[in-house]
């Protein structure tokens, strides 16, 4: 659903090409992740993944900084990214 994802995030998809990467990026790179974890049931992996999610919601947070981006996006993004990587660190121990 790369337009309702793209909705959500307030960044468009302008062609084909960006669909896809919709599709790749936001679809099943998550999906995998996400069966990896649950597949390998490794206290490692998951902190790894964890550690991944809470990178991304600190570097939101350089970039809103930096770029100026303040937004309810950003701070939904920082928010949602924080959370699941902590709670990913937490199944991790």
């Amino acid at each position: 659903m790369p337009i309702r994802v793209s909705q959500i995030l307030g960044i468009k998809p302008e062609s084909a090409l960006g669909l896809s990467e919709f599709r790749a990026t936001y679809g099943g790179f998550f999906i995998a992740l996400g069966i990896g974890c649950l597949m390998s049931q490794s206290a490692l992996v998951f902190s790894v993944v964890g550690a991944a999610w809470c990178t991304a919601a600190f570097v939101r947070i350089a970039s809103a900084i930096m770029d100026k981006s303040h937004s309810w996006h950003n701070f939904a993004g920082i928010v949602f990214e924080a959370s699941v990587g902590m709670c990913m660190i937490a199944v991790g121990f």
